[in-house]
């Protein structure tokens, strides 16, 4: 019997890199699909175009980002690596060594970068330059996608994404997913190479909506519904489906499907308060809730109803966000709030303040707010009443897609 080893025992397994170091599988897999999502044909189309070697896909939650780029990966015969970044990957070593991982299976990690992430004190040089030989030794044609990049915010993570980006030889494609745009990154749009999805181009449509209703609620709506339906959600796929959740089992006419779906619904509640509350610094979900009794919002106006300074520079950061902000305007000062997402704003606004409207300061608000504004009639900047809420809630707002 062989030294250190137990009769009828087998010598234990080398434990593997991942294992050591922690990572979390799940990041490195390309997440699955439902049954009901939408296949995105022409966008599929799009991705599969071979000058696409740099794929920005920016939009707000919800818009599909994930499901578009894992149906295209999981239908591409081409080599593909994934990896979902999360707040930990802004420590270098901790990304280098999930990219590692997610290269591994094509590519095996040289000696010494492999001392490096080992090591307790990495060399950020030493890391960026391990990175680049895998990624110049990856065998083309070959896919990587960064899904939820926005979580990279410390420059030493954003460098070395860029560093990668700028790495890749022909036939070496990476797509990259988030809410905001990745000027970090280095991307810009007069990239070689680059195609940029956002969120006009994942905005459903009425086809869309039609089978997504009829995946998820088993049920056809017609035009007229499929368009009251688009009319309510903005093509937003999220509350398309959230929709068509809320209105499958429920006992009442096609007629009523887009009038009984309103910010208030416990679908798009959960899905905001999960999306906003939990994600932004509190001064940021104040800013949100207080301005939601503008019909359209500037700098100006947000001020004068906040009796504040600086507000446009806070629309301005909503919007590189991506936090569900139409843009009025090229010039970046008008904007207003998507019109599900505003009602539920406005639904957190009366259950923090329940008396807001009935006070001389929010009186004293609104007329300022008429004062500053070009563009509102004065008794839009009132806060309404539930009962007025409920009212304008059933009319369906104006089609604009997002």
């Amino acid at each position: 019997m062989a030294a250190g080893t137990v009769e009828g025992l087998k010598p234990p397994l080398e434990i593997g890199h991942d294992v050591r170091w922690g990572l979390r599988h799940s990041r490195l897999r390309i997440p699955s699909t439902r049954t009901t999502d939408v296949v995105r044909e022409s966008l599929l189309v799009r991705l599969s175009d071979p000058s696409a070697l740099l794929i920005n896909v920016v939009a707000p939650p919800g818009y599909g980002k994930t499901t578009l780029l894992a149906q295209y990966a999981s239908s591409i015969s081409e080599r593909t690596a994934w990896l979902s970044v999360g707040e930990d990957c802004n420590d270098p070593i901790v990304l280098v060594r999930y990219l590692a991982i997610a290269f591994e299976p094509y590519v095996p990690i040289g000696p010494d970068l492999l001392s490096e992430l080992d090591a307790v004190n990495p060399r950020s040089s030493i890391l960026e330059a391990g990175l680049g030989e895998v990624v110049r030794g990856v065998p083309a044609p070959f896919l990587l996608v960064i899904d939820d990049v926005d979580h990279l915010t410390d420059p030493s993570a954003t460098d070395l994404i860029r560093a990668l980006v700028e790495e890749a030889q022909a036939g070496i494609r990476v797509a990259l997913s988030g809410l905001h745009q990745a000027k970090p990154f280095g991307l810009s749009q007069a990239t070689q190479g680059l195609l940029e999805i956002g969120p006009n181009d994942l905005a459903f449509g009425e086809d869309d909506a039609v089978v997504l209703f009829r995946n998820v609620a088993d049920e056809d709506i017609e035009g007229s519904d499929a368009s009251a339906v688009m009319d309510r959600t903005e093509g937003w796929p999220a509350a398309v489906y959230l929709a068509a959740l809320s209105h499958r089992g429920a006992d009442r006419p096609n007629l009523a499907i887009a009038e009984a779906f309103h910010g208030d619904d416990r679908y798009i509640v959960d899905f905001f308060r999960e999306a906003v509350l939990t994600r932004l610094p509190p001064e940021q979900v104040d800013f949100l809730i207080r301005t939601a009794v503008l019909d359209e919002l500037s700098g100006p106006l947000c001020d004068a109803i906040l009796d504040t300074s600086g507000s446009g520079t806070h629309l301005e950061e909503l919007d590189d966000a991506n936090l569900f902000l139409v843009p009025l305007d090229h010039r970046r000062e008008r904007y207003r709030y998507h019109y599900l997402f505003r009602e539920w704003l406005l639904m957190e606004l009366r259950h923090r303040t329940p008396d807001l409207e009935k006070t001389p300061t929010a009186r004293a608000s609104a007329s300022r707010a008429t004062r500053a504004s070009r563009y509102v009639p004065s008794s839009r900047h009132a806060v309404p009443s539930p009962s007025a809420m409920s009212r304008a809630s059933m009319e369906a707002p104006p089609s604009v897609k997002t």
